[in-house]
């Protein structure tokens, strides 16, 4: 009988759980963005959206396929473990936020709340009626706490315009009037909202 290493295999254990989630956030970072709750129990799921209508939910399975790296009669290596899992991992953060992305997309499409942006390029005028349709919240000090996702090549693309923007005076004011408009919005529904008993 071979030897039994368990305080060893705890530790490859907990070494490839981490290599698999860093790059399951690295391929998928919007994942680490989205509250979850974990369903232990049942088929069903639903939730209600701010209209009150009750939204069902349609799980649907996500898995990936890892196979180990080891030959018959050889083991592997830490590094070749950790490579496995770090691919599974980044195969399932790409396929979980692409479930996201298609969901949030059918919402967005059914509530009216489309916005569409040409050539990966966001204008003013595609921003500020961005900004319109939704919601933000603010921390006590008054800066946003909302997150926003974009591709990267956008996401660069709307650094760069933001700051050109900033030059305009006639923009900045309407941006300005825009933030404060949205912060008077939060404090309203601060202020009603009614604390649990």
């Amino acid at each position: 009988m071979l030897p039994q290493f368990p305080k060893t295999q705890k530790l490859i254990d907990e070494l490839a759980n981490e290599a698999m989630f860093d790059a399951m956030y690295e391929a998928g970072p919007l994942l680490l963005e989205i509250q979850s709750y974990q369903q232990n129990e049942g088929r069903k799921g639903s939730f209600q959206i701010d209209s009150g209508e009750i939204e069902q939910i349609d799980f649907k399975k996500t898995s990936v396929e890892m196979s180990s790296p080891a030959k018959p009669g050889q083991g592997e290596s830490l590094n070749e473990i950790l490579a496995m899992t770090a691919r599974g991992g980044a195969e399932m953060g790409r396929k979980m936020q692409d479930t996201i992305l298609q969901s949030v997309e059918a919402a967005t499409e059914k509530v009216g709340n489309v916005i569409q942006i040409r050539n990966n390029e966001i204008t003013p005028e595609a921003f500020l009626e961005t900004m319109e349709k939704v919601e933000i919240d603010f921390d006590e000090d008054g800066r946003s706490r909302s997150s926003w996702f974009l591709p990267p090549a956008m996401a660069a693309e709307f650094h760069k315009n933001y700051e050109t923007w900033q030059q305009d005076p006639i923009l900045r004011a309407k941006l300005a009037a825009l933030e404060e408009k949205k912060k008077e919005q939060f404090r309203a529904r601060e202020t009603s909202r009614r604390l649990a008993r």
